[in-house]
């Protein structure tokens, strides 16, 4: 973690490293030398864990260490390769309809987290990536944002690395962006845990059980494709690495808009042929 995730990441997604570590990991595995760990340790250890997303998340880092350390010829083999688990059913693909869009922007009017939201929505961000987002992301002069899922820092810049993309500096994401203190390195200078806590007390008012913050991002790529926004252009925007995970994430979309289209074909056979 210190040599290689520390240098890397954002501090927002170190303190979700850690707090995995402490409370899970170390607690089980601290007093266990490297060499000596193997695949039923780990799988007694992921059994405990009474969340199967803490399950994914917990093995998913254990999973990323000791390759790191396979790679360094420290182990033998990577005993996570051997552990299974159920991984965690989620609703963070749902994306609002446009009628529970409007109940949410409704709801969000006064509250602290109101811009952050309507951020997400605009922009299909991530949410730690739009919370790491500083005004030197921002260039107004070419109309783009630099997303970075992890962030490189050469002196006072940011420079951009294999896990950046640009998104489009729209009209919509600009009249946001004018409510913001710039008085702030960071756009959104909230935690995640504050963001986590406001929008879950909002949907649960709402009753939109089914809906986590990454349905914005669902939500965003959900408009975008109904709007005729060409499907690798949405895919850049979102960042996926693999064209196909677009294509699968969002394949119900494309059905539905294919039987839309379909319904405007009216040719003018002739009547007598019937």
């Amino acid at each position: 973690l210190i040599l290689y995730k520390i240098p890397k990441l954002q501090p927002n997604s170190i303190a979700s490293i850690k707090q995995t570590l402490n409370k899970y990991v170390l607690p089980k595995l601290g007093d266990i030398y490297l060499n000596q760990l193997d695949p039923i340790i780990i799988q007694e250890l992921i059994n405990g864990i009474k969340s199967d997303r803490q399950k994914e998340i917990t093995a998913r880092n254990l999973n990323n260490a000791l390759a790191k350390a396979y790679k360094l010829k420290l182990i033998r083999d990577n005993p996570v390769s051997a552990v299974e688990f159920n991984k965690a059913k989620s609703d963070s693909w749902h994306a609002l309809t446009k009628d529970e869009e409007q109940k949410l922007l409704t709801a969000i009017e006064g509250t602290p987290i109101k811009w952050l939201v309507m951020f997400y929505l605009c922009s299909g961000c991530r949410r730690n990536e739009a919370l790491a987002l500083t005004w030197k992301d921002i260039d107004f002069s070419n109309n783009t944002i630099l997303i970075n899922k992890s962030y490189s820092r050469e002196g006072s810049g940011t420079t951009k690395n294999k896990e950046s993309r640009t998104i489009p500096l729209t009209d919509s994401i600009k009249k946001i962006l004018s409510h913001m203190n710039k008085k702030s390195s960071r756009v959104f200078p909230i935690s995640p845990e504050y963001v986590q806590k406001c929008f879950k007390q909002i949907t649960v008012e709402l009753g939109f059980d089914h809906i986590v913050i990454h349905s914005l991002r669902h939500t965003f790529a959900t408009r975008c494709l109904e709007a005729g926004v060409n499907i690798k252009v949405v895919s850049s925007w979102l960042g996926h690495k693999q064209f196909k995970m677009t294509t699968d994430l969002y394949t119900h979309v494309q059905e539905e808009m294919s039987k839309k289209e379909a319904e405007k074909i009216n040719f003018q056979l002739p009547t007598d042929i019937f």
